[in-house]
């Protein structure tokens, strides 16, 4: 099969000082040289193929609102990277100064892929409370995308093992949790609501769906890898999730099997899952807790 040309790529960086660095953002740009073969499709480059499954009325111009905050958003997450110890209760510079800086190279480097038209689009099923999305043609349309790129598939390359969704449970997600403005990148108090209004943003606040190649394959053959493997292929994942999904998936630190990064919703646990790399310890807790409640709630109407 001829290989697709690369619709993006960008030069190989001068690591120089950043050799020495020890901020996740410095080794995340190491990552993406070192890393180059298993980048093929946008060499340098890091993002995901986005797919759109919101057409309603009026939904073009709202379409694209979204995918510009997103970007900008997600590109203000990396560049936060840069203020993250911790120094007299504020944040400080983890860089010292460094030229280039890698938190604003790394955030150059983010190119996402936008698919809008693919076979059966209309059949998707749009995510609700109750959590019976169904977003079985953007599955097929992720496998054939990879299939036709002509390249090695690396599993732990999350452009070809992850692709991201937009319905319009996810629009309004982000249309309502996303300001049009991104706050200045810099160090804030610890203790400060302007910090707390930013967690609040990144990791409580507006998501997309991100979507599993390896879990819809297993599904559409009938196979199911392990006892644990009853998991959707396609869940929530925080805005200011996505960075970490696609460098330490790289970088190793975040488990393959699909099961392993499902997080079960607080309040609708079994129905509604979100990533995490650490699902599976939070899972076990929160089973714990509610069991312990169970048995309380028992004895307390026995």
């Amino acid at each position: 099969m001829p290989r697709r040309a690369s619709p993006k790529s960008f030069a190989p960086t001068c690591l120089g000082a950043l050799s020495q660095c020890g901020s996740d953002n410095a080794d995340y740009l190491r990552l993406l040289q070192q890393n180059e073969p298993r980048n093929t499709y946008v060499p340098f480059g890091w993002g995901f193929t986005i797919y759109r499954a919101a057409f309603g009325l009026g939904s073009d111009e709202r379409f694209a609102t979204a995918l510009r905050r997103l970007d900008s958003w997600v590109r203000f997450v990396v560049l936060s990277g840069r203020f993250s110890l911790l120094k007299f209760g504020l944040e400080y510079d983890l860089l010292g100064g460094l030229d280039p800086d890698p938190s604003e190279l790394l955030a150059e480097r983010l190119w996402n892929e936008v698919v809008e038209d693919y076979p059966d689009k209309d059949k998707n099923r749009s995510g609700g409370e109750d959590g019976d999305e169904d977003f079985t043609p953007v599955g097929k349309a992720f496998i054939r995308w990879g299939d036709d790129l002509g390249v090695t598939l690396d599993e732990r390359n999350a452009r070809y093992q992850n692709c991201l969704i937009i319905d319009d449970a996810a629009l309004d997600s982000i249309l309502d949790g996303l300001p049009e403005e991104v706050p200045e990148v810099k160090p804030r108090l610890v203790t400060g609501q302007e910090l707390r209004d930013l967690v609040k943003i990144k990791f409580r606040g507006a998501w997309v769906w991100v979507l599993d190649r390896g879990t819809v394959q297993a599904r559409e053959a009938g196979v199911r890898r392990a006892p644990e493997d009853v998991r959707p292929p396609w869940i929530r994942i925080r805005i200011g999730d996505l960075p970490m999904l696609w460098f330490e998936l790289l970088r190793g630190h975040i488990h393959e099997c699909w099961w392993h990064v499902c997080l079960e919703d607080e309040v609708k646990w079994d129905r509604v899952f979100w990533w995490s790399d650490h699902a599976k310890m939070m899972n076990e807790i929160r089973r714990a807790s509610r069991a312990e409640m169970e048995a309380s709630n028992g004895q307390s109407t026995g």
